[in-house]
């Protein structure tokens, strides 16, 4: 009994490792201009522009470079008439310096990711050039419709 539970324990592990070295999409670097999106544990990002990310990744933060980025998530949270369901494509237009945190909202059978707060990133004027006019906190923003062909940003 114990000899399974041994090889039990080596293939979880081994499987766990499997996931970890699953990649994420590029990001910009530290000394580039970015702007972080800040998913809940009930929305899962599976692409990101056209870059897939394998769904066994489970994206929290990601940094992106300002401006127009497409993205498609799936629902995980705890409605079970909405798990697994993928939205249309979201589109956002980020700015640098600024952090972009998502929510989910269900209504009825469907459910749509929103930004629920956009706040300036601690420290990052400080440690990056910002413009005047990137500082200021746009008003509450949302997705907006996605171009028939979005180009990667």
């Amino acid at each position: 009994m114990r000899r399974r539970w041994r090889w039990f324990l080596l293939l979880m592990g081994g499987a766990l490792g499997l996931l970890s070295c699953a990649p994420l999409p590029t990001q910009p670097g530290e000394t580039q201009p970015y702007a972080i999106l800040v998913f809940p544990e009930a929305i899962r990002l599976v692409a990101l522009d056209t870059q897939t990310i394998d769904p066994r990744v489970r994206v929290r933060a990601i940094r992106v470079a300002p401006g127009l980025h497409r993205l498609r998530m799936v629902y995980a949270g705890p409605s079970p008439q909405h798990a697994g369901q993928q939205n249309d494509p979201f589109c956002l237009d980020t700015h640098l310096g600024q952090q972009y945190l998502f929510e989910t909202r269900t209504r009825g059978i469907i459910w749509r990711p929103e930004v629920v707060t956009q706040a300036l990133i601690p420290g990052y004027c400080t440690a990056h050039q910002c413009p005047e006019g990137e500082t200021r906190i746009l008003p509450h923003p949302h997705g907006i419709p996605c171009p028939a062909t979005a180009s990667p940003t």
